[in-house]
């Protein structure tokens, strides 16, 4: 059971999770610099309204910052070239240090969200990635 006693899915996918709408990780400018999709002042901007009335270090804005402890069956695709990579590795890090096991796949130069580019066989293999989130899915608990 989750923080409110509510019923937690079974299997989590997280394509290109942007973790921490604050953008303080140092590591993101130099990936900016590879990243043909993210721009960080434009981020900045869209974490805040997003953050609204909750504000921008509340774990519901922030999940890098919520709690761990009922994190299960977690699967996060990340691409080097993505500008949201080093929280994840932040997030990992963190996961890491509380026994939390989460399965990380990253790929290799991938740009924010490859797997969607399904039909561009130049993709980052974003054929062969959507086919291991559909195997993902598929999977019985």
């Amino acid at each position: 059971m989750g923080e409110e006693g509510k019923q937690m899915p079974y299997k989590t996918i997280l394509l290109s999770p942007w973790l921490d709408v604050r953008m303080t990780n140092p590591e993101v400018e130099e990936k900016e610099k590879v990243d043909p999709v993210l721009l960080k002042e434009a981020l900045i901007v869209a974490g805040k309204k997003y953050a609204g009335e909750d504000g921008m270090d509340n774990y519901l804005v922030n999940p890098i910052l919520g709690p761990i402890d009922k994190l299960k069956n977690i699967t996060i695709y990340t691409g080097t070239y993505d500008m949201l990579n080093p929280d994840v590795h932040e997030f990992m890090k963190r996961t890491k240090e509380a026994g939390i096991n989460i399965d990380l796949r990253e790929k290799e130069k991938a740009i924010h969200i490859w797997m969607t580019h399904i039909e561009n066989k130049k993709v980052y293999a974003a054929r062969e990635t959507f086919e291991d989130i559909v195997e993902l899915l598929q999977e019985k608990g």
